[in-house]
């Protein structure tokens, strides 16, 4: 087996790569980061490539549009211009895509056929790269066959040791609540409204979730493609999600967790819960954690 994994060194990246190497000992695992040189591909044969490498931060990616735009769109292209023209020669392609593709509707809660963000929308260079890409895979199985699967992920969180989630700086709200600091940093804000709902999936959910799109694809031919929401498909509050930290933290020297409304940001939706039933139909898949086990993972 030889698999190519670009992003090894995000959060993500590396939970994939160590799973990967347990599951296949013997395989041949590439590894790519996005700041790395990304000549010197050529003539390699991959059984799967996992395309994780992009900008992800959504404050930042709003700020920086057109560098968004530039490295998560262009990095995609790259790979399948050297794909379509024999210098890569890859069976199947994973693309981590997100649930921030999805233009807001009444209920908040998405299908893959749902309406996606378009050049309209300015306050999502993220989802919008992402919409980008996912049609860039598209043409590339019209055009020459390319096996693919993009899975638009919700919520990553949590963390399989020896592996952990280390963003610099930290954005995703569980860990930022678990080592929240209330002598130092005070009240934490809490943007808009702690009535807003997401869902959240733990990140060895995710890994299992690329590792049999793989599979998959390996297994049953090339009918297998397309976009496919990976989610627990159940929905928190934030509130809800702070009273569960607050249990945890309880039992620690850091004290309970006081929060303050602020400014809502720009983009952000009152509700986002992706619906996981393609997951669970073609991929034979469904999330083993719960969002009390994803809060106990972090260590």
């Amino acid at each position: 087996m030889r698999f190519m994994v670009t992003g090894c060194e995000g959060y993500i990246g590396k939970h994939l790569v160590t799973e990967l190497g347990r599951r296949y000992p013997h395989a041949y695992i590439k590894h790519i980061d996005i700041d790395d040189e990304w000549d010197g591909l050529e003539d390699e044969i991959f059984d799967c490539v996992f395309h994780l490498a992009a900008h992800s931060n959504i404050d930042v990616c709003n700020l920086n549009k057109f560098t968004t735009f530039n490295e998560n769109i262009g990095i995609t292209g790259w790979l399948l211009e050297d794909i379509s023209k024999g210098k890569l020669n890859v069976r199947n392609f994973v693309f981590a895509s997100s649930a921030a593709v999805y233009n807001p509707n009444a209920s908040g809660v998405y299908v893959e056929s749902d309406e996606l963000v378009s050049i309209e929308d300015v306050n999502n260079s993220y989802g919008l790269s992402k919409v980008v890409c996912e049609n860039l895979l598209g043409k590339a199985r019209k055009e020459f066959g390319l096996k693919y699967v993009a899975l638009r992920l919700s919520n990553v969180s949590g963390e399989v040791p020896p592996c952990r989630e280390n963003h610099q700086p930290e954005t995703h709200l569980i860990p930022r609540l678990l080592y929240w600091d209330n002598d130092k940093d005070g009240n934490f804000p809490v943007y808009g409204s702690a009535e807003q709902v997401r869902d959240y999936i733990h990140v060895g959910d995710v890994v299992d979730a690329m590792i049999k799109s793989y599979e998959t694809m390996s297994n049953t031919g090339p009918e297998i493609w397309g976009a496919i929401n990976i989610s627990s498909g159940i929905g928190h509050s934030i509130e809800e999600i702070i009273e569960l930290v607050n249990r945890r933290r309880n039992l620690s020297s850091l004290g309970m967790i006081k929060y303050e409304i602020v400014n809502p940001r720009q983009g952000d939706s009152s509700k986002l819960v992706l619906d996981n039933t393609l997951a669970n139909d073609v991929l034979k898949w469904s999330s083993k954690h719960d969002i009390g086990s994803i809060i106990n993972s972090y260590r």
